[in-house]
């Protein structure tokens, strides 16, 4: 018996397609993957200013939270010297009553010394009452006729 002839051309011909197929593949990769190259380098500009601005956000964002932090500090200073003001407030109102009562103090008692209440303090004199740093009363200005040709207008 003979044997049947098994036809070859046809696995032949699989093995070209296959190999062809895997050539065209091949190409096809090669040629993405230089246009892959060529998009990164044409985006590479992009990703530097995309760097450049997140850079810049971080910093500003930095900057804020130190202004946020000393606008809050001045905030919490402001607040504690308006309670320490509050406070003098209170106290200067107690002194006043006081100097009143220090004032109308004399009136009650006959021959006292009087008592007077000036911008430096509290004196108390024997007779009349003056203020610490009060000036003493200015004297009258004399009369004068004379011009001097300051104003620009000619003397008389």
């Amino acid at each position: 018996m003979t044997e049947p002839r098994r036809p070859l051309h046809i696995p032949i011909v699989v093995g070209i397609s296959a190999g062809l197929y895997a050539a065209s593949l091949a190409a096809v990769t090669g040629l993405q993957s230089a246009h892959d190259v060529a998009t990164a380098a044409a985006a590479a500009p992009g990703a530097d200013t995309a760097a450049l601005l997140r850079s810049s956000h971080d910093q500003l964002d930095a900057e804020l939270a130190r202004a946020r932090a000393a606008y809050t500090a001045a905030a919490d200073h402001y607040d504690a010297l308006t309670k320490q003001l509050a406070g003098l407030e209170t106290r200067l109102a107690g002194l006043a009553a006081q100097a009143d009562s220090l004032r109308s103090a004399p009136l009650a008692v006959p021959g006292a010394a009087a008592i007077a209440v000036g911008q430096g303090g509290i004196v108390v004199h024997r007779g009349t009452a003056a203020a610490v740093g009060a000036a003493p009363a200015a004297a009258a200005a004399p009369a004068v006729h004379a011009t001097t040709g300051a104003s620009g207008a000619p003397p008389p």
